[in-house]
C-alpha cells in the first residue's frame, strides 16, 4: 500500500500525541563549528525520559564518542521545541549540546514525501516491536566518512571504523551508511500500533496500542482470495491503558480464508489516511489447524498443533567448510524463538539423514524457507551452490540476510549480495541484530532470555574453526631425489 505523506501532514495532525525529539548527530570539527557528517533526527510519542535513558545506554556501552575530529552529539529534547528545531534546520544549522552544528544545506519541511514502513522500536530495541515509520531525507553528505583525519581519530579511540561509529550510536543500519548521501533525515514513529492476535483456526482479534490523546482512529480490513474481495470497517472497543497508550480491540472475528488468501488491515485517521498498516497471506498471521484421524472408528479430533505452514522455516545456506557455524546457529536459532521456527541445515543429521534424496530435499526445504540466512566468507562467496541456493530465494522474494565472517566485509560483496542489508558476525551486536531481524520477518518474538555477549563469543569462535578450515595448507615439501635437475 503506497499512500505518500507529507512532513507537515504528520506534524500537524499528531501535533498534541508527540513528546520527544531525539537528535544525534556525527559530525567533523569545522573551524570553531561541527560540520554534520550524518545528523538523526526521530520523532516519537516516547516519554523523554526513555529517550535520555537509551542515549546514556548507548554512551555508556560504546567507545569513546569524541575523537579528536570526530564528535557525535546526543540530545533528547520535548516535542515543544519541534517548531524551533525546524527553523534551526532552515538556517542550515542545529544547536545540540551547547555545539552549533552546521549542515550542508537549509532544510524546509515542505520538502519531500514519504511512505510508512515498519521499523523496530529506536528507543527499545530489545522488545523487538515492530511501529510504523516515515523518513524524510535531506540535504548532500558533507564530507566522506573515509577521510583520514576522521577515521584515523575514530580507530585510535576503540572503534573499528567511522561508519561503525556511526552506526551504532545513531543506530542506523551500516548498509545504509555506505549509500547515503545525505546530511540528515527525520524519522517519525507513528502514534498508533497494529497487532493481529490468533484466537485459533482463522480465528482473530486486532489489538491497538494509540498514544492517549489520539482521537478519530477507524480500523479497515481487506481480504482476497479467488473467489472475490472483502472490505469491512471494524468497530473498535477500549480495554485499558499502558505507558500513556490506550489500548483498544476489536471483537474476534471469524474468516473462512484458506491459508495462501491476502489480508491488509489499515489504521486510519482524518488528517493522516494510513497511520499503520499489515499486509501479507493469512499463513503469515494465524495457525490453521490441522485436522487428524486418530483412531480406526472413524473419531475425528481437531489438533491443537500448528499446520506445517504456519510454523516459520529458516534455511541456512553455507559451505561443508562451516558446518560447525551453521549447526551452531541454528541451535542458538531455535532456542531462542522457542521452537516457533525451525532452521534447515543441510550439514546436520536431523535435516539430511543418511539415504536421503539430498538433492530433492535441499530444493523443498528452500522452497518452504521464509528467510535465507547466507554465511559469507571470503571462501564461500564464489562457490556454486551458496549463489544457487540465493539465487532461488531471492527469486521467491523473501528475506536475505548476508552473514559475513572470517574476513569478509559487507563492503567488499559481490553483487547481488552488496544490495542487500547484511549482518559482520565479529560485531558485538550481531547476535542482537540476528534476532530482532528474524522476529520482525517471521512476525514472531524470542521468548527465551537470551545472554547475547555470551552467544556472539562463542559464534566468533565458530567462525574462527571455519576459517581455519578453508585456509590453504601448504604444499607438502618436494623429496630432494625427485626435485629437477
Amino acid at each position: 500500500m503506497y499512500v505518500p505523506i507529507s512532513l507537515n501532514q504528520i506534524l500537524s495532525t499528531f501535533r498534541g500525541s508527540f513528546h520527544s525529539i531525539d537528535i544525534r548527530s556525527a559530525t567533523r570539527k569545522h573551524d570553531s563549528d561541527w560540520l554534520s557528517l550524518l545528523t538523526a533526527i526521530r520523532i516519537s510519542a516516547r516519554p523523554i525520559e526513555e529517550i535520555q535513558l537509551r542515549h546514556r545506554k548507548l554512551i555508556d556501552e560504546a567507545p569513546t564518542i569524541q575523537a579528536g575530529q570526530f564528535r557525535v552529539f546526543f540530545q533528547a529534547l520535548p516535542f515543544s521545541n519541534i517548531d524551533t528545531v525546524l527553523d534551526k534546520l532552515a538556517s542550515a544549522s542545529l544547536n545540540v549540546e551547547s555545539e552549533r552544528i552546521v549542515l550542508q544545506e537549509a532544510i524546509t519541511i515542505d520538502q519531500g514525501r514519504s511512505q510508512i514502513s515498519r521499523w523496530k522500536n529506536f528507543v527499545l530495541p530489545w522488545s523487538q516491536e515492530t511501529w510504523s515509520n516515515a523518513t524524510y531525507s535531506f540535504g548532500t553528505k558533507s564530507t566522506s566518512f573515509q577521510e583520514p583525519d576522521i577515521a584515523g581519530a575514530a580507530i585510535q579511540n576503540g572503534w573499528p571504523s567511522v561508519e561503525s561509529a556511526v552506526s551504532t550510536l545513531l543506530e542506523v543500519e551500516k548498509e545504509d551508511l555506505y549509500r547515503l548521501s545525505i546530511s540528515i533525515f527525520i524519522n517519525i514513529e507513528m502514534p498508533a500500533q497494529i497487532q493481529l492476535v490468533s484466537a485459533g483456526d482463522k480465528s482473530f482479534t486486532i489489538n491497538v496500542k494509540a498514544e492517549r490523546n489520539i482521537k478519530s482512529l477507524v480500523l479497515y480490513w481487506n481480504e482476497k482470495s479467488a473467489t472475490g474481495e472483502t472490505n469491512k470497517k471494524l468497530a473498535l472497543d477500549k480495554v485499558g491503558d499502558e505507558n500513556g497508550f490506550a489500548l483498544w480491540r476489536t471483537q474476534q472475528i471469524q474468516v473462512s480464508a484458506d491459508a495462501e488468501d491476502e489480508l491488509s488491515c489499515w489504521l486510519s485517521h482524518e488528517g493522516v489516511p494510513v497511520v499503520d498498516v499489515l499486509t501479507g497471506r493469512f499463513k503469515d498471521f494465524l495457525p490453521f489447524a490441522e485436522v487428524v484421524q486418530r483412531e480406526r472408528t472413524g473419531h475425528i479430533q481437531e489438533s491443537l498443533t500448528t499446520d506445517i505452514s504456519h510454523k516459520k522455516k529458516i534455511f541456512i545456506s553455507h559451505i561443508n567448510e562451516e558446518a560447525l557455524l551453521a549447526v551452531h546457529l541454528k541451535k542458538w536459532i531455535e532456542k531462542a524463538f522457542a521452537g516457533q521456527c525451525d532452521v534447515f541445515v543441510s550439514s546436520h543429521p536431523k535435516d539430511l539423514p543418511a539415504g536421503t534424496k539430498w538433492l530433492e530435499a535441499i530444493s523443498k526445504a528452500l522452497e518452504s524457507a521464509s528467510v535465507l540466512i547466507v554465511l559469507c566468507s571470503l571462501a564461500s562467496i564464489s562457490r556454486p551452490w551458496i549463489n544457487f541456493e540465493a539465487g532461488c530465494c531471492w527469486n521467491r522474494g523473501i528475506p536475505i540476510i548476508p552473514v559475513c565472517h572470517s574476513g569478509q566485509r559487507r563492503d567488499n560483496l559481490p553483487p547481488p549480495l552488496s544490495s542487500l542489508q547484511s549482518l559482520e558476525l565479529e560485531e558485538v551486536t550481531f547476535s542482537e541484530e540476528l534476532i530482532h531481524a528474524l522476529g520482525g520477518h517471521l512476525a514472531i518474538k524470542s521468548t527465551s532470555e537470551i545472554d547475547y555477549q555470551r552467544t556472539n563469543k562463542e559464534l566468533v569462535k565458530a567462525a574462527s574453526s571455519a576459517a581455519k578450515a578453508v585456509s590453504p595448507k601448504p604444499l607438502p615439501a618436494v623429496p630432494q631425489d625427485l626435485e629437477r635437475t
